[in-house]
């Protein structure tokens, strides 16, 4: 190969590549816009009390692998509730605390939000009429 088509080479390798992250930016961009309207929808729902039926920490955790063997343990913790409230006589159940997923690094992160949301606390919940 010359010295003329290794650089038309590193031209199309490079514009391949700009456009594989511009693509991979408007896909981050699509499911951030659509996270965002999801919650912006939220603020004219009406709202009933509530009252929460269970608390707890969940988690995950994951490993990385590099040739053939786990080489790094990441874990994550999360908040999961479970509450109950009443519209129009119907008891519904329901488990999202908001859009989007939330995760803690550290145990005690999780549990000081956690502490927030106790069995048996009364709480306000907006729902989708």
């Amino acid at each position: 190969m010359n010295t003329s088509q290794v650089d038309q080479l590193k031209t199309v390798v490079g514009w391949i590549f700009a456009a594989g992250v511009g693509f991979l930016g408007m896909v981050f961009l699509a499911l951030g816009g659509y996270e965002f309207w999801q919650g912006s929808k939220t603020k004219d729902w009406p709202a009933a009390q509530g009252r929460i039926i269970e608390s707890e920490i969940e988690t995950r955790s994951s490993s990385s692998h590099r040739h053939g063997r786990a080489s790094r343990r990441d874990t994550d913790y999360s908040v999961r509730i479970r509450y109950y409230y009443e519209v129009a006589g119907q008891k519904l159940e329901g488990q999202r605390l908001q859009y989007g997923y939330k995760s803690h690094d550290e145990r005690s992160s999780a549990k000081q939000e956690q502490s927030l949301y106790p069995s048996g606390k009364e709480v306000q919940v907006f729902y989708d009429p």
